[in-house]
């Protein structure tokens, strides 16, 4: 557990300096170079593609010791979950009440806010409408198959548009079907995910 303030978490570095991974350090440092390079020199390829495709392929076929997807959370199943309805409890619904209908007015404004900022980056114009019909739909369903409740943000948003995906995707409801499909073709390639790219790819990418 790294201490709180700045200096201190600066002076933890330095003093655990000697457990840095070389490998973790460069694979780190080729998917930072795919996600900044690869867009200039080929602007139609995604660098983040590139970066979490061949750094997943260099950890998995030369077993390289870094912190991956499956060593991070373990194993994860590629079969899709079975549909589980809470039992219903009146008490502790009419408890629960005010604190979920507190927390998705907040989801709500959060989610219009992130649309107009993705207006501005895009030029586009969200509809309202959709957007919140498509996050409380989402956000009814999930919980049915183990997942928890989600807002539009900005970086999701950020994700999209630099990496060139579609812009109608920006609703909720496509995310799990999206995690989905990467469990249920390539779950073993995808467990070898290297932890520590996905870090510095959030890093990269605006709106975090």
């Amino acid at each position: 557990m790294y201490p709180p303030g700045f200096i201190p978490k600066w002076i933890a570095y330095l003093e655990y300096l000697n457990t840095l991974n070389p490998w973790a350090v460069l694979t780190g440092l080729f998917s930072i170079g795919a996600v900044v390079l690869v867009p200039r020199v080929l602007p139609k390829l995604p660098g983040a593609f590139v970066a979490i495709l061949v750094s997943t392929l260099v950890v998995a076929v030369f077993d390289l010791p870094v912190e991956t997807i499956s060593g991070r959370f373990g194993h994860l199943s590629p079969e899709f979950p079975v549909p589980v309805v809470p039992a219903f409890n009146p008490a502790l619904w009419a408890g629960l009440f005010w604190a979920a209908f507190s927390i998705a007015l907040l989801g709500a404004l959060e989610s219009l806010l992130s649309a107009v900022v993705a207006d501005g980056v895009i030029g586009g114009r969200h509809r309202s409408n959709i957007e919140l019909i498509a996050q409380g739909a989402a956000n009814i369903i999930s919980p049915l198959f183990g997942g928890i409740p989600a807002t539009g943000a900005n970086r999701p948003h950020h994700d999209q548009y630099k990496t060139r995906g579609p812009h109608s995707y920006r609703g909720d409801c496509p995310r799990p079907y999206t995690a989905r499909h990467f469990f249920l073709w390539p779950c073993p390639w995808f467990l070898q995910f290297p932890w520590h790219v996905w870090r510095e790819y959030s890093l990269l990418l605006p709106g975090t």
